[in-house]
This record gives C-alpha cells, structure tokens and sequence, in this order.
C-alpha cells in the first residue's frame, strides 16, 4: 500500500493476495483507518495524526493479512483466520510481517 498526505509518502509491504478476495476488507481497512486516527488525535500533540494513523491501521490490516494467509486454504477459511489475526496479533507480529518506508 500507498499512503500520502500529499507531503510525505510511506509504503507498506505485507498481507496477501487473498485479501483481494475476500468481500468486507475495504469495509474493515475504513473502520481501523477510523479507529487509528481517533486514537492519535485524542492523545493531541501528534503532527501528521491522520497521515500516521493510516500508516498504522494499514500495517495491522497487511500483518492480519499475513497471518491468516499462514494457515488459509482459500478465501473462506482465510477471512476467518484474518478475524482470528486481528484479535489475537502482537505489536511484535506487526514489527515481523510488515515493513514501512518513507518514500
């Protein structure tokens, strides 16, 4: 993924293929983008919250995405195994599936 402000620019590799085929991640994307940005703005004092925020949700998307392709047969047992990812990663599955850079 991509993700700019119009300034700076990151790139976030990870996640699968699989995820192209699965109806509801553009719905699930959203809800973290939402919920990663709120979370920066109340701590207030954090440049770029919306920018950073995307960042954020995005890598947990790609690392949820990663996860569940480990044990997915295809897209049925892998939307499932992408729920089970979301409630059960670790900042360190994060820091291990997925890579950011500024571009």
């Amino acid at each position: 993924d991509v993700v700019t402000d119009g300034t700076q620019t990151y790139g976030i590799t990870g996640g699968s293929p699989l995820m192209a085929r699965v109806t509801g991640m553009g719905c699930t994307a959203s809800a973290l983008v939402g919920a990663h940005v709120a979370a920066l703005a109340a701590q207030g004092g954090v440049e770029n919250f919306a920018l950073l925020g995307t960042v954020c949700a995005l890598s947990v998307m790609a690392t949820a995405g990663g996860m569940a392709a480990e044990s997915a047969a295809g897209p049925g047992s892998f939307q499932m195994q992408f729920l089970d990812a979301l409630y059960t990663m670790t900042l360190q599955d994060v820091e291990a599936q997925v890579e950011v850079a500024l571009l």
